[in-house]
């Protein structure tokens, strides 16, 4: 008999979920994805200060999966998990095992005046809007840093703020520009070994930092926090909080923001339901590199229960991930759910090692 799994999701951990399935002969796997186009997040952040369009780091999501996957375009809009079946806005799918790796989006709606007022990078449209801003940018007070949380990738502010200060050398403009870090918590990023080695990195350019700022609106030239203090701009390049599919924030599998709790090791959600990536609900960042550690243990798990053995494959926690630093040079961060990162290093080899993932992600992604 032959399994059907439907993965809900064209991004790394999805794409990687259905090729590894879809080598068994006695799986049929559907991906579900709403645009059919695979995009490099990590390169929105290099469309901005680098020029290019969303096209340099999109490909067709077809073209990275194997032959045998069945991709359908579409929107999901519910899930019953009672009848296995999964509703899209053009029709319906029923499952075997269903796999939840949608994602997670910029809810900017969440703070009042930003989406009006404020930038940020971490959708292709906002991406292109921060870029034609810079481009006619000559100075002033800057404001980078998170609004809320949770957000991908936690440390990509602080690479932001590092590269965006190297930009303004370039042009001459360092000198006309005042630029703050702002973080919502009391540190500029969760994890305290980051924040102690980031910290006096955006110090040493002279880049202010804000910590403990909870943004509750955004106006035309002011940002203001819950204690009512006011920090003023005249560019405002701030992070908005994530929440996950609409389709899910609506659904009794998830909480109101639409995040899946999961089991942390297995990644299984409940009966021949599993989630990971942003999705998922544990104690992982939600990151490109994350959601690539996560795909083989949901495969290797749903292989093993459709041979009707208990999921034995187990995720350990394992991030890693380059965080540019300016300055031709980059710290490499790993970490996993029992070992906290190793002191943060700049060197010229992370920074190439980054380079060597931006450049073949599209190549590397399919053979995982």
């Amino acid at each position: 008999m032959v399994a059907r799994v439907v993965v809900l999701g064209g991004g790394p951990g999805g794409t990687v979920v259905a090729n590894r399935l879809a080598r068994r002969r006695d799986v049929e796997v559907t991906l579900v994805d709403n645009h059919g186009r695979h995009l490099y997040q990590p390169g929105l952040l290099y469309l901005t200060l680098q020029g290019g369009g969303v096209a340099d780091y999109e490909r067709d999501e077809a073209s990275l999966l194997r032959g045998s996957v069945r991709l359908r375009v579409g929107r999901a809009k519910s899930v019953d998990v009672d009848r296995r079946a999964v509703a899209l806005e053009d029709g319906a799918l029923e499952y075997d095992w269903l796999v939840l790796a949608t994602g997670s989006r910029v809810f900017d709606a969440a703070i009042p005046g930003l989406r009006e007022f404020g930038h940020h990078f971490h959708c292709p449209p906002a991406a292109e809007r921060l870029q034609a801003r810079l481009a006619e940018f000559r100075g002033g007070r800057v404001v980078v840093g998170v609004g809320g949380l949770p957000y991908k990738c936690p440390p990509v502010p602080i690479e932001f703020a590092l590269l965006f200060e190297d930009w303004l050398r370039r042009r001459g403009l360092r000198d006309r520009t005042e630029l703050t870090y702002l973080s919502p918590l009391e540190s500029i990023v969760s994890r305290p070994e980051v924040s102690a080695a980031a910290a006096p990195w955006l110090e040493e350019r002279g880049i202010g930092i804000e910590t403990s700022f909870v943004p509750v609106r955004v106006e035309e030239r002011a940002i203001v926090s819950a204690s009512g203090k006011r920090l003023e701009y005249d560019l405002l390049v701030l992070v908005p909080p994530h929440r996950a599919a609409p389709y899910l924030r609506r659904s009794a599998l998830a909480d109101a923001s639409g995040f899946v709790a999961a089991d942390r090791h297995t990644l299984r959600v409940r009966d021949r339901v599993y989630a990971l990536g942003d999705t998922a609900d544990v104690p992982a960042p939600k990151t490109a590199a994350a959601a690539l550690g996560q795909a083989p243990v949901v495969a290797d798990n749903i292989a093993s229960e459709i041979e009707g053995r208990p999921p034995q494959a187990r995720y350990g926690g394992r991030v890693l991930c380059f965080l540019e630093t300016g300055g031709g040079a980059a710290a490499r961060i790993e970490f996993d759910y029992e070992t906290p990162p190793r002191p943060l290093e700049r060197t010229a080899r992370n920074l190439w090692l980054k380079s060597l993932i931006r450049r073949f992600y599209f190549r590397i992604l399919p053979l995982r």
